[in-house]
């Protein structure tokens, strides 16, 4: 009899899994819209499970293609998760996101390759005066339900950097590893030996706070060009390098 029920139990689960698969991808798309700003397609392919939309827009920045495909599994620790890609001529980015019940979004497996500018517009921040390539090397990240993060792992590189403002100045690369301790994300920024020294601590409180503590030099001391567009963070220490101190709070 038990064997029975659980046949029974299988199949019923197999049947609801059968009808979703069957929805159209513009419910998830419209469920996306109603909860991200500034979130659009053009064209959508597919079913709620596995499917694709060509012309994506956020927050203004363009994406050509979006797909994504549903994974089962997590379905079982209360998580509607999917595993995602984006591609366009400047972006590949692919992970898997999953919402949980408590409404908190969890983002794993994240990798790829995009432009410095492109992900200041797709977080909705104004431009920067410098220009590089970001790549993500598998970074994970949770955000609460108000949208402020909680966890993060993984690392991030800035390639080939350079000041945009006037003439272009070559900063060179950069690395960022972050983890979580004590409830505060933690990132440990350091140069890779080009021609901006910088190393640097990024503490993020649970309440959105945060706070860099570093410090910046020139590698060599006879690129003046660079020291100039340092001399805004006012005289050097006696040992040649500005101090960094910043703090503010995220906006979500």
């Amino acid at each position: 009899m038990k064997r029975w029920l659980g046949y029974g139990l299988l199949g019923l689960v197999a049947y609801v899994v059968f009808l979703l698969s069957q929805l159209p991808a513009t419910l998830l798309m419209d469920s996306i819209a109603q909860r991200v700003p500034g979130f659009a397609v053009q064209d959508i392919r597919g079913s709620v499970f596995n499917g694709a939309a060509q012309g994506v827009r956020l927050r203004g920045a363009p994406i050509e293609s979006l797909s994504w495909q549903w994974r089962f599994l997590p379905l079982f620790l209360g998580r509607v998760e999917y595993q995602i890609g984006m591609v366009d001529p400047e972006l590949r980015v692919s992970g898997n996101v999953a919402v949980g019940l408590d409404r908190q979004l969890r983002i794993t497996d994240l990798t790829g390759s995009l432009p410095l500018a492109k992900l200041m517009a797709l977080l909705g921040y104004a431009p920067l005066a410098i220009s590089g390539q970001v790549h993500i090397d598998t970074a994970s990240l949770h955000l609460v339900a108000t949208g402020l993060p909680r966890a993060a792992t993984g690392a991030l590189r800035l390639l080939g950097t350079r000041i945009t403002l006037g003439r272009p100045l070559e900063l060179g690369d950069f690395s960022a590893e972050f983890s979580t301790r004590d409830q505060d994300i933690v990132g440990n920024v350091k140069d890779q030996g080009g021609p901006l020294e910088l190393t640097g601590a990024l503490t993020l409180t649970p309440d959105g706070r945060y706070r860099f503590n570093g410090q910046v030099g020139i590698r060599e001391q006879s690129n003046h060009e660079l020291g100039q567009a340092l001399s805004i963070l006012g005289r050097p220490g006696a040992d040649g390098k500005w101090k960094l101190n910043f703090t503010g709070t995220l906006q979500v």
